[in-house]
């Protein structure tokens, strides 16, 4: 874990429980959101898939 990680963890835990759980739904939906653009992104730029593979970058 990174020094600024521990050092947000750290504030958060001085907060109270409601508090606590509503930063962390909204860090977890944050990385679920993450992911599935990753996963989208990784889908259309796969070799053969979409404009990557045309040649013209602006032909999209």
């Amino acid at each position: 874990m990174t020094e600024l990680l521990q050092q947000a963890i750290a504030q958060i835990q001085q907060l109270p429980p409601d508090q606590q759980d509503a930063i962390a739904a909204r860090f977890l939906a944050q990385l679920q959101d993450e992911q599935k653009w990753e996963t989208r992104f990784a889908t259309t730029t796969a070799p053969g898939v979409g404009w990557v593979n045309a040649g013209n970058p602006t032909s999209w």
